[in-house]
């Protein structure tokens, strides 16, 4: 489950692996999933490589500067951390169903809202929950891999219903993996 604390930098996208006919030692190096929130791996400027049983084994990307870290590479998600940036998260995910954001069986999931990009985000905008920082906007990635990014906040009437949820910042549920 999903849980966000103060503000989320969402990606829902579909992604082709990395370019197949590269060879394995032009590749880069194999970015580590033993990465946690209690245990972050730092990150160097570089380029990257996502490994086996990660959300998207091959995708590739490269960090600009050093100071970044990793809180998770695993099969349901791959979240970075911005240099001096600890409560900002890139998150790409994949395969996702929507939750009952707060309250009694929060973190339930939703019938009724779609698997899609666009109903997953609709449902984000219309719920008042979730306060919308940057409203839903289409981007390209490099090779032209199209996506839709917002940044999604926890508005202040959202009523979590768990004690260790501070009352600032909020808490909320958003998704889960569909598995």
């Amino acid at each position: 489950m999903r849980r966000a604390a103060l503000l989320w930098t969402l990606i829902v996208l579909g992604l082709a692996a990395g370019d197949a006919s590269a060879t394995r030692s032009s590749q880069p190096p194999v970015m580590s999933s033993a990465c946690s929130d209690t245990s972050p791996c730092p990150l160097h400027a570089g380029t990257y490589r996502l490994g086996p049983a990660t959300v998207l084994p091959g995708l590739q990307f490269t960090l600009p500067s050093g100071g970044w870290s990793s809180a998770e590479n695993s099969g349901g998600e791959l979240k970075v951390i911005p240099p001096g940036h600890p409560e900002e998260w890139l998150l790409v995910w994949m395969d996702l169903v929507a939750v009952k954001s707060s309250g009694q069986s929060h973190g339930t999931p939703l019938r009724g809202v779609g698997r899609t990009p666009a109903k997953l985000i609709a449902w984000m905008v219309r719920n008042p929950d979730f306060q919308i920082v940057s409203r839903p906007t289409p981007s390209t990635l490099v090779r032209g891999i199209r996506m839709t990014t917002l940044a999604l906040g926890i508005s202040k009437t959202a009523r979590y219903g768990e004690p260790d949820c501070p009352a600032n910042p909020r808490c909320a549920d958003i998704v889960k993996d569909a598995k």
